[in-house]
This record gives structure tokens, C-alpha cells and sequence, in this order.
């Protein structure tokens, strides 16, 4: 009699649980949880996960607070399907080295979950236009990492050159700031 008095106040003693384990049990049905352990079998959280690589990247666990208080969505997005490909880019197309990257993290975190065949790959192709080299392209990045956002920067540049400067000469302006 003791045992069945308990139940009801148990169950509603987990109530306030219920919309975490169905969204827990949705991940694991949708498969959204077969990518990180903490879902499946109790490991890391996909921000640990995240965590663990910015370690790994040379970011101290201080430094790995300011990105996450910078930026919450790089310590939830996919390190394989958005981490890893920009750091990837960087490194094969820019020759940046980690400590590069770690300063990029901590400058603008957000530049980690941009999308690399669209506005990195995009950015660096039009700054390759203005005859700028790989480093000054490299540091012009290190610098101001929201350069490659601005999405209309070629009618200005266009608009620069029908003045009479060459794209050599915009470069080397743009590189002096």
C-alpha cells in the first residue's frame, strides 16, 4: 500500500521532465542525435563536443567562454559539417596556421559558421580580383574578418574603377587599412 501511494507523486515528481525527454526521443528517432554521443549513450553534449575542439584549435577553456558567450551557435553547429570545412579552407587555400585560426576564433567567432562555398570561397575571389596575394588576403582576414561578409562591395569597386583606379590600386588601399 506504501509503494502505490509513492506512485502517483513520482510520476508527477517527473511532469516538469516530460518536454526534454521527448525531444530526446524525437532526436534519437530523427537520427539528429547519431552524431553526437551525449544523445545516444551519455558522452559529450554537441556544445562539449564543440568545446573539445576549440581545445583542440589552441583555445584555452577561458578563451573557449568568451567565443561561447560571443557566439552561442558555434558551440552547437556541427563541428564536421561547419567547423571543419572553414578551418579546412583557411588552412588549404590561405595557408592560415592554428594560431591564426585561434586568433580568428576569438576575434569573430561567427566567421566559423559561414558558409564556405558561398560567402568565404566568394570573398577571397573577389579580393583575389584586386590582384591582392595570398598573404595580404591572409592578413586583410586576420584583421577584419568581416570583410568577406559585405556583399556589396563589387558595385563599389566597379564604381572605383570606372573613376580610373585599377583593381591593384583599390587592393593596396584596402590592404593600408
Amino acid at each position: 500500500r506504501h509503494a502505490s501511494a509513492l506512485a502517483p507523486a513520482s510520476a508527477l515528481a517527473l511532469l516538469p521532465l516530460l518536454p526534454l525527454l521527448l525531444l530526446l526521443l524525437w532526436t534519437q528517432s530523427s537520427g539528429l542525435g547519431s552524431g553526437y554521443p551525449a544523445l545516444a549513450v551519455g558522452g559529450l553534449s554537441p556544445a562539449g563536443v564543440n568545446k573539445e575542439w576549440l581545445r583542440y584549435l589552441g583555445l584555452s577553456p577561458t578563451e573557449v567562454r568568451q567565443v561561447g558567450a560571443r557566439c552561442p551557435t558555434v558551440l552547437m553547429c556541427s563541428v564536421e559539417q561547419q567547423l571543419k570545412p572553414v578551418r579546412r579552407f583557411l588552412e588549404e587555400e590561405l595557408n592560415f596556421t592554428s594560431c591564426d585560426l585561434a586568433k580568428l576564433m576569438l576575434r569573430m567567432p561567427a566567421f566559423f559558421i559561414w558558409p564556405v562555398e558561398g560567402k568565404l570561397v566568394a570573398g577571397v575571389r573577389l579580393l583575389e580580383s584586386l590582384d591582392l596575394s595570398v598573404p595580404e588576403i591572409r592578413k586583410a582576414i586576420s584583421v577584419n574578418p568581416s570583410f568577406l561578409s559585405l556583399q556589396n562591395v563589387q558595385p563599389k569597386i566597379d564604381w572605383l574603377i570606372g573613376l580610373g583606379l585599377s583593381p591593384r590600386q583599390i587592393g593596396e588601399r584596402a590592404d593600408d587599412h
